[in-house]
């Protein structure tokens, strides 16, 4: 995801969010309409799902939790990801029409953060990997953070340092380890790990070829979580 990466993850988001009840949400339209100017050919899935009067953009656990799914193709490469259905930060039974609109703006939000668009929110940062195409944007936000300026002259600020491809993969990398971790720590039956672990294995699999001990960190995550939920500890 060299290119696509390298274009999308320097961009600053900031003003494009809101918080909601502590979570920090990026507004689709823009994340969508940024991604199409730079790749008009982009292009999102919105999975459908067997329901009892035909099919429905959502699936149902056996607990009666809702989940969405959506596929984003931007070039060659793609991205799906499963998203619970919820109201604030708590999960959905029985959602209206309203609930699931809404879960799936979101779904397509956070695939967009897997090719890099407002991936750095997701790994608790707040501003993006700094660049030379992007630089202003960051260093603005940087100065307003800063105290009010002293009678003494500032010292001269050292120019950022653009961030390694090796750096880009790790930071990314890491995010995926973390998100993966705190999903499969909120999970409460075995079916939805495999589910989610079935979704990711092409972004695991890219992952190891690139690094084959950060994957293995990952898969680690899914076992684990089968483990703790077979055996109820």
């Amino acid at each position: 995801m060299t290119n696509i990466w390298q274009t999308l993850s320097c961009i600053d988001v900031n003003k494009h969010t809101e918080k909601k009840q502590g979570m920090t949400y990026l507004s689709w339209a823009w994340a969508w309409g940024i991604v199409k100017d730079s790749y008009p050919n982009a292009s999102f899935d919105k999975h459908q799902f067997d329901g009892p009067n035909g099919k429905r953009p959502y699936m149902i656990d056996e607990h009666g939790f809702a989940f969405v799914m959506v596929t984003v193709r931007i070039e060659d490469e793609e991205q799906t990801e499963i998203l619970p259905v919820l109201k604030g930060n708590k999960p959905v039974q029985n959602p209206n029409s309203f609930d699931i609109n809404t879960a799936l703006q979101r779904c397509m939000v956070k695939c967009l953060a897997y090719f890099g668009l407002g991936h750095y929110i997701y790994a608790g940062e707040d501003l993006p990997p700094e660049d030379d195409n992007d630089t202003t944007q960051v260093q603005t936000v940087a100065v307003e953070k800063q105290d009010p300026p002293s009678q003494q002259s500032p010292a001269p600020s050292e120019p950022p340092k653009e961030m390694t491809r090796e750096q880009l993969d790790e930071k990314h990398d890491r995010g995926v380890w973390q998100d993966m971790k705190s999903r499969l720590r909120q999970m409460k039956h075995v079916n939805n790990v495999h589910t989610l672990f079935e979704s990711m294995k092409p972004k695991i699999q890219d992952i190891k070829q690139r690094n084959p001990e950060a994957a293995q960190q990952i898969v680690k995550l899914f076992l684990d979580a089968e483990d703790k939920l077979t055996t109820g500890e």
